[in-house]
Parts: structure tokens; sequence; C-alpha cells
């Protein structure tokens, strides 16, 4: 396999090193995203040509404002965040996207921005997408994500479909754990992956608060809904 380095998509994948006196040593290694390829023959049989589980840096700091108001914030939280009532130290909430910061995430994904609908300059270009929210303070447990349940009160696994999240703290002492690789939580992050691969959040300590988890082409949340 060619391994080709990728200036757009560099992954920051995390690996636990030996314990120390004073506490954890963490070690991150930088490698190109083509690595990421093949974990999952799952994965590779459905997406010959996709990573399982892409990472984009600074997210927020890429904005590709076209011509939307610069002046408009990147996202808004809506409303309270309330706790869950089935999976302990996990709560939702929602948040505005602005267009601005969709077409940046759409972009980011290789997603066309005019398919998704932005590319008429209607009013739907203007108004951005609402996405759930996720603050966790305890480690979710290892699951692969659902669509919320259809008229007949089903659940659909996402399957092969990709789902994202946006970190929006950064916490040494926690990880996103997809398959056989993890991911950093740092500030600014897109992470998107192959929802139908078991993963989870570790925390140790502190809390993770995310912008997501949604499907990457209609922006509905999904997640661990069973």
């Amino acid at each position: 396999m060619n391994l080709s380095i990728s200036l757009t998509y560099l992954s920051l994948i995390w690996t636990p090193a030996a314990a120390l006196e004073e506490g954890f040593l963490m070690k991150f290694l930088v490698v190109s995203s083509s690595t990421l390829f093949g974990f999952a023959a799952a994965a590779e049989d459905a997406y010959p040509a996709t990573p399982s589980l892409e990472v984009v840096s600074d997210i927020f700091l890429e904005q590709d404002d076209g011509n939307f108001a610069s002046s408009e914030p990147l996202y808004s939280i809506i409303g309270e965040t309330t706790a869950s009532a089935f999976h302990p130290g996990r709560s939702h909430g929602q948040a505005h996207l602005s267009p601005s910061l969709v077409r940046t995430l759409l972009e980011k994904m290789g997603i066309a921005f005019a398919s998704f609908g932005f590319g008429g300059g209607g009013s739907d270009a203007q108004v951005g997408r609402i996405v759930p929210t996720t603050t966790l303070t305890a480690s979710s447990a290892q699951h692969v994500d659902h669509y919320p349940a259809d008229s007949d009160g089903k659940r659909r696994s996402v399957g092969q479909d990709r789902v994202a999240f946006v970190v929006l703290n950064t916490n040494p002492d926690a990880y996103f754990a997809h398959g056989k690789m993890s991911v950093p939580i740092v500030e600014g992050s897109l992470v998107h992956f192959i929802g139908g691969i078991p993963h989870n959040t570790i925390v140790n300590s502190g809390s993770v608060k995310l912008l997501g988890p949604f499907d990457v082409k209609s922006f509905i949340g999904v997640g661990n809904f069973l």
C-alpha cells in the first residue's frame, strides 16, 4: 500500500504508553490518514477508498465565509442541557451551526456543498443547521451508532454511514476510541468516522464537550440510543 502523506487530513492518533510514577504518559503519533484504512474488513469492503476514521484539526480557524456574514457566531447553544436518564455522566442539548461552519464541515469531509442544498443561494443557505450537543463526565460504553426511532419505533443502525462530531474543549485525560484507533480530545477537532464500527469516549477525569454526533449528510443526531 502506498502510504502518502495527506496535507488535508493529518490524523492524530493517541496511544497510551507505559504507566509512570507521576501518571499516565500520553504519546501522540501523527500519521497519514491513509494508514487508517483497513482496520475493519466490513468498512474496507464498503468504502474501498475511504479511511474508517479521519480527523481535521483547528476546524474553527478554517472558515470559508463565502457570501455569508462573517460577524455571525460559528455556533450557538440553544436552550438548556438535559442529563441522560439512561447513561450516567452524559447530558445533551442543541446547538445552531452557522452556514459558514456547515459549509466548512462539509468541505473538510469531502461532501459537495451544492449537493447538500446550499448551492442555489436560497433561504436554506442562510439558516445553517441544528445539531445535538453532548457533554461527558464519565466514559461511554462501547457501541455502534443508531438513527432516531422511525415511525414504527425502531432504531436503525447507521451501518457504514459516516458520523461526525466537533470537539469543543481540550482534555488530555480523555480520548475517543474507534476500532483499534484512538484520537486525543483537542478543541476544534472535526472527527468523522464509520458509525457502525464499535467506538466510545474514555474520560478519566474532567469532561468532554462535543457538537454532535450527527450524520454527515443530513446533520441528524445519531448515537447510542439503546
